[in-house]
């Protein structure tokens, strides 16, 4: 029995909620009335929760000090002092994702123990003479009633909306005050950043591709660059086992061809290979701390992965510390399609699925593709067909793209582009690097989030001077591309630029005009 009512509590999150008022002390108004003393289990908690509500009404400030004093005021006291209790939970110093999640736990708790308390009462009426000649109508009411009070007064606080003008000070405060504590994952590429702020807790980015243009390698890539910063990155592949990973793995930190991994006799029977090889291999003993997990989900459902990122993530993140996740990648895996449920519908709804059960369960970035369809793939037949892009060559169409917070495509650079790019890099510089802009290119067609760059990109064009005539070209990120590693090498203003002669390009009016689009 003692078990089961230990059960029907949680002092932890108690504590949660007490830190948070302690440290922030006006989010205590949006919480009167949905939470009271019978929340708290813990006497201490109980009696500060009574103390900030009694400063909160004598209109004066609540800080750690003066809840202690009007504590002692009221002869109340602790174990171990009251000025080391309240101290304890005011350093600890909890979120405000940490503090919503415990309200939620403080009122699921509540609700439980009344409806213990009902069930027992109920127990013992059932029991009485005054219930056995009651008809089933009769019965059924009189069940009814005993539980109707507890369930009309709960209040379901994670569907509560929130209240934008009272507890946008309080957020701000607390960004503020700890602005360290960030979760934004900054993009491991300089232009991508500068566009996009870095990536979100709980948003989902998608990266479309065509097939076998290089969405693994490039979210590999990615993965790899944000887990060399410390943070821990879990990659969820639904195509490629562990062993293909982790050649890849070692070709992008020893910068050698995947394909010699496979018979290692490549690299022995070769002079400079292998001694190539001796000399660098002591970087993947270097990099054994860095953080970067891999696993085949191949067949799995959404449960199946949620279970296996909850998993990772208690091992190896931790409660509030920042964690990215890649789901590599969105396609039909055994959902049944219909004329009803279409392709585009269930990819739809695995966005959603994902985001919810993933990116806002562990308040984290998920980092996904999706393929193109053949269409989107076609040969171009000229230098504005090869700079041209249309949200039309993405599967799964607009469905799709309304479920993520940020759409990029990742293409490969046609000749035609390649050559327009280098045409103003002189013979012996393409001698010793035939490709300075790189083959591969990223264009944005969606930031939910961005900054003055981000804007630009999605709306504003540069005019480029090609032999079919002048066109619009949309703004793109280029990328490099070598034994799986992707490098930033600028964008397209950065080549038009170079063009003109202009060693730094001012954007002075157009940025203006990005401000409005924003």
């Amino acid at each position: 029995m003692n078990e089961v009512k230990e059960q029907l509590k949680s002092v932890q999150s108690e504590n949660h909620v007490i830190s948070h008022l302690l440290n922030y002390p006006k989010s205590y108004l949006g919480i009167k009335g949905p939470i009271t003393t019978k929340d708290f289990t813990s006497y201490n908690n109980r009696k500060i929760f009574e103390a900030i509500g009694a400063i909160f009404e004598s209109g004066n400030e609540v800080t750690e000090l003066s809840v202690c004093q009007k504590l002692k005021d009221s002869g109340v006291s602790f174990n171990g002092g009251v000025d080391d209790y309240v101290e304890a939970l005011y350093l600890s110093d909890v979120k405000n994702h940490a503090f919503k999640q415990a309200l939620r736990i403080l009122s699921e708790k509540t609700l439980r123990r009344n409806l213990y308390s009902d069930s027992e009462s109920l127990i013992q009426s059932l029991l009485t003479s005054e219930t056995l000649d009651l008809k089933p109508s009769e019965l059924a009411s009189h069940c009814r009633g005993q539980i109707e009070s507890t369930i009309s007064n709960w209040v379901d606080e994670e569907n509560e909306p929130t209240h934008l003008t009272r507890d946008a000070e309080d957020l701000l405060n607390e960004k503020y005050n700890a602005p360290e504590e960030t979760k934004i994952i900054k993009a491991p590429y300089p232009t991508l950043q500068k566009c996009n702020g870095g990536f979100r807790p709980g948003s989902v980015t998608c990266f479309v591709a065509g097939s076998g243009v290089g969405k693994t390698a490039f979210l590999g890539s990615m993965g790899l660059e944000i887990a060399k910063t410390g943070i821990p990155v879990l990659y969820l592949n639904t195509e490629m086992t562990d062993d293909e990973m982790l050649s890849r793995y070692a070709s992008q930190v020893l910068n050698i061809n995947a394909n010699d991994f496979d018979d290692m006799n490549i690299i022995r029977k070769n002079v400079q290979k292998n001694r190539y090889y001796l000399d660098n291999k002591h970087k993947l003993e270097e990099n054994k701390g860095v953080p970067f997990f891999h696993i085949m989900v191949e067949g799995k459902s959404t449960d199946e992965i949620t279970s296996i990122c909850l998993n990772w993530h208690h091992k190896n993140v931790g409660t509030g510390n920042k964690c990215v996740v890649i789901y590599d990648y969105l396609k039909v895996t055994g959902e049944k399609i219909t004329q009803s449920n279409q392709e585009h519908q269930v990819l739809r709804d695995k966005v959603f699925k994902l985001k919810e059960s993933i990116a806002n369960r562990l308040n984290a970035p998920l980092l996904t593709a999706l393929q193109t369809n053949r269409e989107g793939n076609r040969e171009p037949r000229s230098i504005k067909e090869a700079t041209f892009i249309d949200d039309g060559a993405l599967a799964g169409s607009f469905a799709v793209k309304n479920g993520v917070s940020q759409l990029w495509f990742l293409e490969r650079k046609h000749q035609l582009e390649i050559d327009l790019d280098n045409q103003g890099v002189s013979h012996e510089e393409l001698m010793d690097n035939p490709r300075p802009y790189g083959v591969f290119k990223m264009l944005t067609t969606k930031l939910r989030q961005c900054t003055a760059d981000g804007a630009r990109f999605q709306h504003n064009r540069i005019t480029r001077t090609t032999p079919d005539g002048d066109i619009q070209h949309r703004h793109q990120i280029n990328l490099g591309f070598e034994n799986f590693t992707f490098t930033d090498l600028g964008e397209t203003q950065d080549i038009v630029d170079e063009l003109n002669g202009v060693r730094q390009h001012e954007n002075t009016d157009e940025q203006d005009e990005d401000n409005d689009a924003i």
